[in-house]
Protein backbone atom coordinates (compact mmCIF):
# COMPACT_ATOMS: atom_id res chain seq x y z
CA UNK A 1 0.00 0.00 0.00
CA UNK A 2 1.39 3.58 -1.19
CA UNK A 3 -0.11 6.45 1.06
CA UNK A 4 0.75 10.01 0.90
CA UNK A 5 0.01 13.36 2.73
CA UNK A 6 -2.37 16.22 1.60
CA UNK A 7 -0.66 19.48 3.07
CA UNK A 8 -3.27 22.61 2.80
CA UNK A 9 -1.28 24.97 5.44
CA UNK A 10 -3.81 25.76 7.67
CA UNK A 11 -2.08 28.01 10.65
CA UNK A 12 -2.61 27.60 13.91
CA UNK A 13 -3.75 30.74 15.74
CA UNK A 14 -2.18 29.71 19.30
CA UNK A 15 0.82 28.86 17.60
CA UNK A 16 1.20 30.41 14.47
CA UNK A 17 -0.04 33.96 14.95
CA UNK A 18 -0.38 36.99 12.13
CA UNK A 19 1.26 37.20 9.70
CA UNK A 20 1.62 33.00 10.37
CA UNK A 21 4.95 32.50 8.67
CA UNK A 22 5.61 29.67 11.06
CA UNK A 23 3.06 27.84 9.32
CA UNK A 24 5.90 26.96 6.50
CA UNK A 25 8.41 25.91 8.16
CA UNK A 26 6.45 23.54 10.24
CA UNK A 27 4.76 22.20 7.19
CA UNK A 28 8.14 21.61 5.44
CA UNK A 29 9.60 20.06 8.69
CA UNK A 30 6.24 17.93 8.29
CA UNK A 31 7.10 17.07 4.99
CA UNK A 32 10.61 15.75 5.84
CA UNK A 33 9.49 13.62 8.23
CA UNK A 34 6.62 12.09 6.13
CA UNK A 35 9.52 11.35 3.82
CA UNK A 36 12.01 9.91 6.93
CA UNK A 37 8.92 7.59 7.75
CA UNK A 38 8.57 6.07 4.73
CA UNK A 39 5.19 8.26 3.24
CA UNK A 40 5.28 7.61 -0.41
CA UNK A 41 4.03 11.13 -1.43
CA UNK A 42 3.07 14.28 0.05
CA UNK A 43 0.63 16.79 -1.59
CA UNK A 44 0.51 20.65 -1.88
CA UNK A 45 -2.71 22.20 -2.14
CA UNK A 46 -3.35 26.11 -3.57
CA UNK A 47 -5.09 28.35 -1.99
CA UNK A 48 -5.36 31.94 -1.78
CA UNK A 49 -7.10 35.26 0.37
CA UNK A 50 -7.80 32.83 3.69
CA UNK A 51 -5.75 32.32 7.27
CA UNK A 52 -8.94 29.68 8.08
CA UNK A 53 -8.42 27.42 5.04
CA UNK A 54 -4.26 27.32 3.72
CA UNK A 55 -1.80 29.78 3.03
CA UNK A 56 -0.35 28.49 -0.07
CA UNK A 57 -0.29 30.68 -3.32
CA UNK A 58 1.63 28.93 -5.38
CA UNK A 59 2.56 25.05 -5.08
CA UNK A 60 5.14 25.00 -7.90
CA UNK A 61 7.40 27.54 -6.22
CA UNK A 62 7.05 25.43 -2.45
CA UNK A 63 7.90 22.02 -4.45
CA UNK A 64 10.93 23.36 -5.95
CA UNK A 65 12.14 24.15 -2.49
CA UNK A 66 10.87 20.97 -1.64
CA UNK A 67 12.67 19.22 -4.38
CA UNK A 68 16.39 20.41 -3.02
CA UNK A 69 15.50 19.02 0.68
CA UNK A 70 14.52 15.78 -0.30
CA UNK A 71 15.85 12.41 -1.97
CA UNK A 72 13.36 10.07 -2.29
CA UNK A 73 9.31 10.78 -1.45
CA UNK A 74 7.29 11.81 -5.11
CA UNK A 75 6.75 15.95 -4.62
CA UNK A 76 2.80 16.38 -5.80
CA UNK A 77 0.50 19.75 -6.45
CA UNK A 78 -2.82 18.93 -5.27
CA UNK A 79 -4.13 20.76 -6.98
CA UNK A 80 -3.26 23.29 -9.01
CA UNK A 81 -6.48 25.95 -10.09
CA UNK A 82 -6.63 25.47 -13.46
CA UNK A 83 -8.53 28.42 -14.46
CA UNK A 84 -6.38 30.70 -12.22
CA UNK A 85 -3.39 29.99 -14.54
CA UNK A 86 -2.85 29.69 -18.06
CA UNK A 87 -2.41 26.26 -19.73
CA UNK A 88 1.30 26.40 -21.12
CA UNK A 89 2.57 28.05 -17.58
CA UNK A 90 1.63 24.76 -15.67
CA UNK A 91 3.15 22.88 -18.92
CA UNK A 92 6.61 24.13 -18.03
CA UNK A 93 6.64 24.55 -14.44
CA UNK A 94 5.88 21.00 -14.04
CA UNK A 95 8.47 19.71 -15.88
CA UNK A 96 10.50 22.45 -14.36
CA UNK A 97 9.68 20.71 -11.17
CA UNK A 98 10.07 17.29 -12.63
CA UNK A 99 13.84 18.06 -13.72
CA UNK A 100 14.79 19.76 -9.86
CA UNK A 101 12.96 16.41 -8.50
CA UNK A 102 14.78 13.86 -10.96
CA UNK A 103 11.82 12.46 -11.63
CA UNK A 104 9.61 12.48 -8.39
CA UNK A 105 6.90 15.34 -9.48
CA UNK A 106 3.31 14.69 -9.59
CA UNK A 107 0.52 16.83 -11.34
CA UNK A 108 -2.97 17.34 -9.93
CA UNK A 109 -5.35 19.71 -11.80
CA UNK A 110 -8.52 20.86 -10.47
CA UNK A 111 -11.41 23.60 -11.12
CA UNK A 112 -11.82 24.99 -8.01
CA UNK A 113 -14.34 26.00 -5.23
CA UNK A 114 -13.53 28.53 -3.49
CA UNK A 115 -15.60 31.46 -4.60
CA UNK A 116 -13.54 34.14 -2.93
CA UNK A 117 -10.24 33.14 -4.72
CA UNK A 118 -11.68 33.50 -7.74
CA UNK A 119 -12.97 37.40 -6.94
CA UNK A 120 -9.60 37.53 -5.43
CA UNK A 121 -8.10 37.14 -8.77
CA UNK A 122 -10.75 38.47 -11.47
CA UNK A 123 -11.15 35.20 -12.81
CA UNK A 124 -15.51 34.20 -13.12
CA UNK A 125 -16.43 31.68 -10.75
CA UNK A 126 -19.28 30.13 -12.90
CA UNK A 127 -16.86 29.48 -15.93
CA UNK A 128 -14.34 27.77 -14.30
CA UNK A 129 -15.41 24.41 -15.22
CA UNK A 130 -15.33 25.12 -18.94
CA UNK A 131 -12.06 26.95 -18.43
CA UNK A 132 -10.86 23.50 -17.18
CA UNK A 133 -12.20 21.17 -19.71
CA UNK A 134 -10.49 23.84 -22.58
CA UNK A 135 -7.25 24.04 -20.44
CA UNK A 136 -6.81 19.99 -19.85
CA UNK A 137 -6.27 19.07 -23.36
CA UNK A 138 -4.05 22.05 -23.94
CA UNK A 139 -1.77 20.91 -20.87
CA UNK A 140 -1.70 17.50 -22.67
CA UNK A 141 -1.08 18.12 -26.07
CA UNK A 142 1.66 20.71 -24.58
CA UNK A 143 3.58 17.52 -23.04
CA UNK A 144 3.09 15.63 -26.11
CA UNK A 145 3.71 18.44 -28.48
CA UNK A 146 6.90 20.81 -28.92
CA UNK A 147 4.64 23.24 -30.94
CA UNK A 148 1.30 24.09 -30.88
CA UNK A 149 -1.72 26.72 -31.19
CA UNK A 150 -4.64 26.82 -29.40
CA UNK A 151 -8.04 29.73 -30.85
CA UNK A 152 -10.58 28.64 -27.84
CA UNK A 153 -12.76 30.84 -26.03
CA UNK A 154 -10.61 31.19 -23.01
CA UNK A 155 -7.28 30.46 -24.27
CA UNK A 156 -5.34 31.95 -27.56
CA UNK A 157 -2.00 31.39 -27.95
CA UNK A 158 0.95 29.88 -30.48
CA UNK A 159 4.12 28.56 -30.21
CA UNK A 160 5.37 28.52 -33.78
CA UNK A 161 9.01 27.40 -35.36
CA UNK A 162 11.68 27.76 -34.07
CA UNK A 163 10.42 28.24 -30.69
CA UNK A 164 9.07 25.56 -29.14
CA UNK A 165 7.77 24.08 -25.59
CA UNK A 166 10.96 23.76 -23.00
CA UNK A 167 11.87 22.64 -20.37
CA UNK A 168 11.10 19.00 -21.04
CA UNK A 169 10.52 16.81 -17.94
CA UNK A 170 12.55 13.33 -16.91
CA UNK A 171 9.22 11.72 -16.85
CA UNK A 172 7.96 11.08 -20.66
CA UNK A 173 5.73 12.18 -22.03
CA UNK A 174 4.49 13.73 -18.71
CA UNK A 175 4.92 13.27 -15.24
CA UNK A 176 1.86 11.42 -13.45
CA UNK A 177 -1.18 13.63 -14.17
CA UNK A 178 -4.34 13.59 -11.60
CA UNK A 179 -7.35 15.26 -11.86
CA UNK A 180 -9.90 16.33 -8.70
CA UNK A 181 -13.32 15.60 -9.38
CA UNK A 182 -16.32 15.83 -6.81
CA UNK A 183 -19.39 16.29 -9.32
CA UNK A 184 -20.66 14.38 -12.24
CA UNK A 185 -19.61 16.82 -15.15
CA UNK A 186 -16.13 16.77 -13.71
CA UNK A 187 -15.88 12.68 -13.38
CA UNK A 188 -17.62 12.15 -16.76
CA UNK A 189 -14.75 15.12 -18.25
CA UNK A 190 -12.35 12.68 -17.01
CA UNK A 191 -14.05 9.44 -18.22
CA UNK A 192 -14.42 11.38 -21.66
CA UNK A 193 -10.60 12.15 -21.66
CA UNK A 194 -9.42 8.29 -19.87
CA UNK A 195 -7.79 9.97 -16.85
CA UNK A 196 -9.35 10.79 -13.55
CA UNK A 197 -8.45 11.56 -9.87
CA UNK A 198 -11.35 12.31 -7.84
CA UNK A 199 -11.88 14.15 -4.64
CA UNK A 200 -12.37 11.13 -2.32
CA UNK A 201 -9.47 8.78 -4.20
CA UNK A 202 -6.49 9.47 -6.19
CA UNK A 203 -6.16 7.52 -9.38
CA UNK A 204 -3.77 8.09 -12.69
CA UNK A 205 -4.74 10.14 -15.50
CA UNK A 206 -2.95 9.09 -18.84
CA UNK A 207 -2.92 5.17 -18.11
CA UNK A 208 -3.46 3.57 -21.31
CA UNK A 209 -4.05 -0.03 -22.06
CA UNK A 210 -1.69 -2.00 -22.60
CA UNK A 211 0.78 0.44 -20.79
CA UNK A 212 3.16 -1.46 -18.40
CA UNK A 213 3.27 1.44 -15.22
CA UNK A 214 -0.01 0.20 -13.82
CA UNK A 215 0.52 1.49 -9.55
CA UNK A 216 -3.37 1.72 -9.47
CA UNK A 217 -5.15 0.02 -5.78
CA UNK A 218 -8.13 -1.78 -6.33
CA UNK A 219 -9.43 2.16 -4.69
CA UNK A 220 -8.08 3.35 -8.33
CA UNK A 221 -10.02 0.52 -10.25
CA UNK A 222 -13.36 0.92 -8.19
CA UNK A 223 -13.60 4.72 -9.16
CA UNK A 224 -12.92 3.56 -12.88
CA UNK A 225 -15.78 1.32 -12.52
CA UNK A 226 -17.41 3.96 -11.46
CA UNK A 227 -16.44 6.40 -14.43
CA UNK A 228 -16.72 3.72 -17.13
CA UNK A 229 -20.67 2.98 -16.10
CA UNK A 230 -20.78 6.98 -16.35
CA UNK A 231 -19.95 6.57 -20.08
CA UNK A 232 -22.41 4.35 -20.70
CA UNK A 233 -24.69 6.04 -19.33
CA UNK A 234 -23.98 8.58 -21.59
CA UNK A 235 -23.42 6.16 -24.62
CA UNK A 236 -19.95 6.65 -25.16
CA UNK A 237 -17.55 3.70 -25.51
CA UNK A 238 -16.24 1.95 -21.84
CA UNK A 239 -13.45 3.34 -19.99
CA UNK A 240 -10.52 1.12 -20.86
CA UNK A 241 -8.64 0.32 -17.73
CA UNK A 242 -5.40 -0.94 -18.64
CA UNK A 243 -6.73 -5.07 -18.89
CA UNK A 244 -8.55 -5.10 -15.67
CA UNK A 245 -12.16 -3.56 -17.60
CA UNK A 246 -10.42 -4.41 -21.24
CA UNK A 247 -13.73 -6.85 -23.46
CA UNK A 248 -15.79 -6.88 -20.11
CA UNK A 249 -17.29 -4.28 -19.21
CA UNK A 250 -20.09 -3.80 -21.84
CA UNK A 251 -20.99 -6.80 -21.97
CA UNK A 252 -21.24 -7.99 -18.14
CA UNK A 253 -23.09 -4.82 -18.03
CA UNK A 254 -25.66 -6.33 -20.44
CA UNK A 255 -25.18 -9.44 -18.37
CA UNK A 256 -26.06 -8.40 -15.31
CA UNK A 257 -27.61 -4.39 -15.34
CA UNK A 258 -25.39 -1.74 -14.39
CA UNK A 259 -26.35 -2.03 -11.05
CA UNK A 260 -25.81 -5.61 -9.76
CA UNK A 261 -22.51 -5.46 -11.93
CA UNK A 262 -21.17 -2.48 -9.89
CA UNK A 263 -21.92 -4.13 -6.83
CA UNK A 264 -20.65 -7.23 -7.73
CA UNK A 265 -17.31 -5.52 -8.74
CA UNK A 266 -16.98 -3.28 -6.06
CA UNK A 267 -17.52 -5.90 -3.69
CA UNK A 268 -14.76 -7.95 -4.89
CA UNK A 269 -12.30 -5.75 -5.72
CA UNK A 270 -12.62 -4.53 -1.72
CA UNK A 271 -10.83 -8.34 -0.90
CA UNK A 272 -8.93 -8.60 -4.07
CA UNK A 273 -5.04 -8.70 -3.64
CA UNK A 274 -3.96 -8.52 -6.63
CA UNK A 275 -5.25 -7.24 -10.22
CA UNK A 276 -4.40 -10.70 -11.81
CA UNK A 277 -6.90 -12.36 -9.58
CA UNK A 278 -9.58 -9.63 -10.49
CA UNK A 279 -8.87 -10.35 -14.01
CA UNK A 280 -9.58 -14.12 -13.99
CA UNK A 281 -12.52 -13.01 -11.98
CA UNK A 282 -14.44 -11.09 -14.66
CA UNK A 283 -13.64 -14.00 -16.56
CA UNK A 284 -15.80 -16.42 -15.23
CA UNK A 285 -18.25 -13.38 -14.87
Amino acid sequence: MKIGILYTSHPDPATEPHPYHAVHSRTTREVLEAEALGFDSIWIAEHHFSNKYGIMPDPFSYLCYLAALTKRIKLSAGVMVVPLHHPMRIVENAAFIDILSNGRFQLGLGSGYRPYEFEGLGVDYETRRDMQEEAIPLILQGFHEKRMKAAGKFYNFDIPEPYEIYPVPVQLPHPPIFMGAGTDRSMSQAARNERVLDAEFLIPLGIKEGDKRDPRTPTMVRQEIKLALLRLEDGAPALPAAGVLTGNLERLGALLGLDAFEKAILAYLLLAPSHALTERFLETL
